[in-house]
């Protein structure tokens, strides 16, 4: 019977659950918990202070970081007649 598949693990916060628990410091604990994954390298989007205290937290754990920002990146342009794939 898979009618229980989607279903979280007894005992486990669905992420909403946590959110509603820890109100505005919710993405901050996510933060501290993908960290505790010991990842071996990060690449982070501009954003918030949600996306900058998580690039800190990262380099704090000597984890090596890429941040993307917007207006690093440079618009793609297509010449007329060109192949999308090439």
């Amino acid at each position: 019977d898979l009618s229980n598949a989607a279903q979280p693990t007894p005992g486990c916060d669905t992420p909403e659950a946590a959110d509603r628990r820890h109100g505005n410091r919710a993405p901050f604990l996510r933060n501290e918990n993908m960290v505790k994954l010991s990842p071996v390298e990060a690449v982070v989007g501009e954003g918030s202070g949600i996306q900058s205290n998580l690039a800190q937290r990262l380099r704090q754990a000597g984890v090596p970081v890429h941040v993307r920002r917007i207006a690093d990146q440079r618009p793609q342009t297509q010449r007329v007649g060109a192949s999308t794939f090439g």
